[in-house]
């Protein structure tokens, strides 16, 4: 969960081409509290992830400023930068004057107005800072002491996961109506990795986006997972792998994929992930219906404690094939099949053709039902 609720901003690929000869007199028009006169403000634009051009600077005069903004061609990823102070203020340049409230204590806060691209950025900014906010609230509810109790555990991490599926839903009809709109690649890329999304989704969702931001560098580089091609993807053919069991014997997948059975699900977990725990009960009870007629699974742990493995497996009942190396991310499984969070899933059938990814909740149980729930 390493993007989990956050807007990582400053991560984001953009494009310098975007940026014209023109001279366009559009002005951004700011107030910004608690900066002497004579503080530095530079504005500059984002090139890649590691790299930003600075185009102009100016100073502060009695808690105001300005900057000319440059015309451009479409929309265009911007960065307003105040000397001494942490963070980036960041902005869409789409061809429109703007106007700025700037708080250099709180640097994320800050509010930009003037266009449609600018408005849904920060609208969305201040949902996740809200979001965020419960998320701190929920967890100073419980001591130290009470979160040693499973119980209480499991209940927090099921109040954090009805956040998750709130965010889902309310960033999914962000981008739905918004396909044109630069902040929306930015939203979609925050949902990357949530664990009440599947990979369909995600792929459906990035079909909804314009060629227009379809052929900035940041959408072509999210097209690659989640536009015409993946590294192991639906309709992919499953790489093979084998690991130790908890009872120290080799297995592989192509040994499960031997034994009676017309699916094969490769689940990616370990027993230190809060969200492998809180959607491990759903896989339980859907091998417990689905597993007579014709449903297999593969566990891959990214555990490094045997203990803490076969204590999960015990505890959670689940009565499947189990492999790990005991060396957390470090795995050739993991590597071979670009794991990068968990849970994970890939869904086979019985030639090891991928027919899913990604299958949660839900999603999982109408998968199978669809599958097998006749047989």
């Amino acid at each position: 969960m390493n993007k989990f609720f956050f807007l990582v901003l400053s991560v984001l690929i953009l494009s310098v081409q975007a940026v014209t000869s023109q001279t366009k007199k559009n002005q951004l028009h700011a107030q910004i509290e608690n900066v002497p006169d004579g503080t530095l403000v530079y504005f500059s634009i984002l090139v890649n992830e590691n790299e930003k051009i600075s185009l102009d600077s100016t100073q502060v005069k009695n808690g105001k400023f300005q900057i000319e903004l440059p015309a451009v061609d479409h929309q265009v990823f911007s960065l307003l930068s105040i000397a001494g102070v942490r963070g980036d203020v960041s902005f869409i340049n789409e061809n429109k004057s703007l106007t700025a409230k700037i708080y250099p204590d709180s640097i994320y806060s800050s509010v930009m107005q003037g266009s449609d691209a600018n408005e849904l950025l920060t609208d969305y900014k201040a949902y996740m800072k809200e979001r965020n906010a419960e998320l701190i609230r929920m967890s100073r509810q419980f001591s130290t002491e009470e979160l040693e109790d499973p119980n209480i555990r499991e209940e927090l991490e099921s109040q954090q996961m009805a956040i998750a599926r709130a965010i889902v839903a309310h960033n999914k009809e962000l981008i739905k109506t918004h396909p044109n709109a630069l902040p929306s690649l930015f939203i979609f890329s925050d949902l990357i990795d949530l664990p009440t999304i599947t990979f369909t989704e995600m792929f459906q969702l990035y079909g909804k986006f314009s060629t227009l931001l379809k052929e900035t560098p940041m959408g072509k580089k999210l097209g690659e997972k989640y536009g015409e091609s993946t590294g192991i993807s639906i309709g992919d053919i499953a790489f093979n792998f084998s690991a130790k069991t908890p009872e120290g014997e080799e297995l592989s997948l192509q040994d499960v994929m031997n034994k009676d059975g017309k699916y094969t699900l490769i689940e990616f977990w370990a027993s230190w992930c809060s969200y492998c725990r809180a959607e491990m009960p759903n896989v339980v009870e859907v091998y417990k219906k689905y597993h007579e007629k014709g449903l297999n699974i593969l566990s891959v742990s990214l555990d490094k404690e045997k203990s803490e493995w076969m204590d999960a497996i015990k505890k959670f009942g689940m009565n499947w094939d189990h492999v790990s190396i005991l060396n957390g991310w470090d795995d050739p499984a993991v590597r071979l099949y670009q794991v990068s969070s968990i849970p994970m899933n890939y869904l086979l059938d019985e030639d090891g053709k991928v027919i899913e990814v990604k299958l949660k909740g839900a999603d999982l149980e109408k998968k199978m039902q669809e599958l097998l729930g006749d047989q």
